[in-house]
């Protein structure tokens, strides 16, 4: 299997985005506290769909766009350092 960043990152925000509006979004407005308990989800599940497959350095989910910004040339970024 051929898996590449995009189609690692889709499966990625696909999955965050399902499990938030059908598991976090309605309880967040009674627990503030679960939109952190998410961001940590989203971190591993981040570590477990890109990162790893990709045997790439460990990257939080946040970090990715600095990431490439840094690594690869071709990419045209204005990234906040």
């Amino acid at each position: 299997m051929n898996y590449d960043i995009e189609e690692a990152l889709q499966n990625f925000r696909l999955a965050s985005r399902k499990l938030y509006n059908h598991s976090f979004k309605r309880l967040i407005r009674y627990n503030s506290q679960l939109d952190e308990y998410f961001s940590d989800i989203q971190d591993l599940l981040f570590k477990s769909l890109v990162t790893d497959p990709l045997e790439l350095d460990y990257l939080k989910y946040g970090d990715i766009r600095r990431y490439f910004c840094s690594e690869y040339d071709e990419f045209q970024c204005s990234c906040d350092d």
